[in-house]
């Protein structure tokens, strides 16, 4: 059984990695092409988005990890890529405002935007080891 706290640190971390790589990107990302999406996507939010979706993925892992053993894993992360991945074609669905200037960037910011939750937490599992802790 997986003690609480692995996922509870697990998640706290993977949002905290997360939400400081999304707001570095935004902000180099909008002072290199000299857009302005802070209407859009603005770093409060990024990191409300990122502490939802880390408690999301790390409660999943809980969760199936607790029931159903050490062997979901791979389903697990093979179901969070794929829903992290055909949540980029969701980007391209977004209407933008009017007065946004270069619309055309937006994509470009917003797809690393949405990868960067799932790439925290796949590059924070082997230090939070879920595998002894169902021995």
């Amino acid at each position: 059984m997986i003690p609480w706290k692995t996922p509870v640190l697990h998640c706290v971390f993977a949002c905290i990695l997360a939400g400081i790589c999304g707001v570095i990107y935004n902000l180099f990302y909008c002072r290199i092409w000299g857009c302005d999406f802070s209407e859009i996507v603005h770093p409060l939010g990024i990191f409300s988005a990122y502490l939802f979706l880390s408690i999301a993925l790390c409660g999943i892992y809980f969760i199936f990890g607790k029931w159903q053993g050490k062997q979901v894993f791979k389903w697990i992360n093979l179901s969070f890529s794929l829903v992290f991945f055909m949540g980029v074609f969701l980007i391209f669905m977004i209407r933008l405002p009017l007065d946004i200037e270069h619309p055309e960037l937006f994509p470009a910011l917003a797809i690393p935007l949405e990868l960067f939750p799932v790439i925290a937490f796949y590059t924070l599992i082997p230090f939070f080891n879920y595998q002894s802790a169902l021995k």
